[in-house]
């Protein structure tokens, strides 16, 4: 039955959506190819990072039981028959049904508190892994029991565990080979026993736990060696860890060295947020890919590698959260809500007034020009005869004043003959029609941030900040829709609206992003800077400046303890810098290589470019020092000059 809800794009996270039929529903099986990027197998160490939002979770709960067996079940249902082929291909699903057991845990709750006991950190660690492989243990069982639709525990005696040749395993007081319920009630004793020890005041019930020397809950689960009724259950075993930066620094150390070197036939997924990366991993993440192990995940980064696919997931996923809209009209999609610049006869009535002066403003400061320098007549007199439509005309007129300010900036006294056409047909490119539209959109207030592929390149590849963007706009729509009037969104309307998403986006970085005050600071700065270096005459790095760079070297000395410790105001900055990476405020990209020099590169979050005007490309940048960064930091951007509007940033 179709749940109706008002705004669908409400539900964000897989953990918000607790029934596997509509995590389905909203579920769009195209996410799944940020896992064929390497060769997938099942005991691989699978570990993927992504920002808040990045949708880390979907990814480790469309493999869950519950899921899997709705999908199976539901197998001749059409919607769902993309990602049944997926399945099938990923070896989850085979004709019997799940062919995969995927143990989900999230590691957020009691095991940072063991690192605060009063006791030596070999104990804790010990502690640590006796209370992960309990969890893990009994996180199976309880999975084998759903798989099975078993009832009571005593049903689990039919689940055999053959001997393992792990020491570590009997050392721990596992009598292999075993049965599930005396594995549950192990378990079970151990978590209950760490739990007792945690709450407690005194250190009686410390004398009950001994602690583990490893990880080993992979060796008890070995697919090959379960079997229930003498059958075997699962082709593949995974253990999915979610949250992994919610472990202390030392745990998350010692679970990734377990992990890593543990090579089973029972896979391993860990997921975290970029926080977890302490912060010299952060300001060069990216860059140690491959030393340590073999697949890494960075959700957002592949995402940008592939922009046009992004894009297309996106708003397939929207599409799936408008159509489960109780209203017929968004049956055609989550597009149909917006107005997008390439169909030119969709640009609405709000978008059109401003034109006509616009054109007229830009043509006398042409006129003037060439009529005191015939050097330009001839380029002028070409876009003057151009037959496009009004918009495309003032954009060309606009892009012809840049190229003949670069042109003025240039040239020495010569003789004042025309310059030919073919000339302005080489300098002229998209970098410099891109800075135009956007120097067009400041001057005469026209609308620039509206339309499909805007709103995708304003998510920074993030898929929640995209359905949070356009869980707002869809809101507006719906509105609409309720008093009769049309759901299309007019382009002033959706620019509006995205600009108080961009104003509230700043806002609230004090309050989510650890030193937020400072980041805020930060960011405004780096903001500043950009439109100073954007809006020139001469628009010397169009479409234009959203971004800063650091050489490697910069970045090494920024980084280096000893000089923290002679200059405490790097620390700060390098913390900065960091968990403004972590929660996509900056996007880093590590290893720019430009002008025979290695550059860290720092672009804004393509929300924070719609607050201060700026284009949404990539690839315009400007070089930063640290101690300018410092300045920054601590008394906000001292720019001087003035912009082309007269701005004084």
């Amino acid at each position: 039955m179709r749940r109706n809800l008002r705004n669908p794009f409400k539900l964000r996270a897989a953990e918000f959506i607790t029934s596997d039929t509509a995590f389905l529903r909203f579920f769009e099986p195209r996410v799944l190819t940020v896992l064929k990027q390497n060769d997938f197998n099942w005991s691989n160490v699978q570990i993927i990072r992504s920002s808040p939002g990045g949708g880390k979770t979907s990814l480790m709960h469309v493999f869950s039981p519950g899921v899997l067996r709705t999908l199976s079940d539901n197998r001749h249902d059409i919607e769902f028959s993309l990602l049944l082929q997926l399945m099938e291909e990923f070896g989850a699903i085979n004709d019997s049904g799940p062919a995969v057991l995927a143990v989900y845990i999230s590691c957020h709750g009691s095991y940072d508190i063991l690192n605060d006991l009063d006791t030596e950190e070999g104990k804790k660690i010990r502690f640590f892994y006796a209370l992960m492989n309990s969890r893990l243990t009994l996180a199976t069982l309880q999975n084998i029991m759903l798989f099975k639709q078993l009832s009571n525990l005593d049903e689990l005696r039919n689940l055999k565990v053959s001997d393992s040749n792990n020491s570590h395993v009997h050392e721990a007081g596992v009598r292999v080979p075993s049965n599930g319920y005396d594995l549950y009630k192990w378990a079970e004793e151990i978590e209950n026993n760490i739990c007792e020890f945690m709450d407690s005041l005194d250190e009686s019930p410390f004398k009950k736990v001994q602690g583990h020397q490893k990880i080993f809950a992979h060796e008890l689960f070995n697919p090959k060696r379960l079997t229930f009724n003498s059958k075997q259950l699962f082709e593949h075993i995974a253990f999915m860890l979610d949250d992994i930066q919610e472990l202390s620094l030392s745990q998350r150390r010692r679970l990734l060295g377990s992990v890593i070197n543990a090579r089973s036939q029972t896979g391993f997924w860990l997921a975290e947020r970029l926080e977890a990366l302490e912060s010299d991993e952060m300001l060069a993440s990216g860059a140690k890919e491959g030393r340590d192990y073999k697949e890494i995940i960075y959700l957002e980064d592949y995402w940008r590698l592939n922009s046009t696919k992004f894009e297309e997931l996106a708003y397939r996923i929207a599409d799936r959260r408008a159509r489960d809209a109780s209203s017929d009209n968004f049956q055609a999609g989550f597009r149909t809500v917006l107005h997008g610049k390439a169909d030119e006869s969709q640009v609405d009535k709000p978008y059109q007034p401003g034109l006509g002066n616009a054109i007229a403003t830009v043509k006398d400061r042409l006129d003037k020009i060439t009529s005191k320098k015939s050097l330009y007549s001839d380029w002028y007199q070409e876009r003057m005869s151009q037959e496009v439509s009004p918009y495309q005309k003032l954009l060309s007129l606009r892009e012809l004043e840049i190229l003949i300010q670069r042109e003025e900036g240039r040239r020495q006294k010569t003789f004042e003959f025309p310059l030919p056409v073919s000339d302005l047909e080489k300098k002229s490119g998209s970098d410099v029609k891109g800075a135009a539209e956007v120097f067009l959109a400041k001057e005469f207030k026209l609308n620039y941030f509206y339309g499909p592929s805007i709103l995708a390149s304003l998510s920074s590849s993030n898929i929640e900040q995209f359905l949070m963007m356009a869980g707002n706009l869809f809101e507006e729509s719906v509105s609409a829709a309720l008093i009769g009037n049309p759901t299309g969104l007019s382009s002033e309307r959706q620019q509006a609206i995205l600009k108080k998403i961009s104003k509230n986006f700043i806002a609230e970085i004090p309050r989510r992003v650890p030193f937020g005050s400072n980041v805020k600071t930060l960011i405004g700065s780096v903001g500043k800077f950009c439109v100073s270096e954007t809006f020139r005459e001469n628009a010397p790095y169009s479409p234009g400046v959203t971004g800063i760079a650091l050489t490697h070297q910069e970045r090494d000395y920024l980084c280096d303890t000893n000089n923290q410790n002679d200059r405490p105001e790097l620390k700060m900055l390098e913390k900065v810098l960091s968990h403004s990476v972590a929660n996509n405020i900056l996007e880093v990209r590590p290893n720019q290589k430009c002008q025979g020099k290695d550059w860290v590169v720092f672009y804004l979050n393509r929300l924070i470019c719609l607050h201060y005007d700026l284009p949404l490309q990539y690839g315009g940048w400007r070089s930063i020092k640290v101690n300018l960064l410092v300045d920054w930091l601590s008394k906000g951007f001292q720019g001087k000059r003035a912009t082309l509007f007269g701005d004084q940033v």
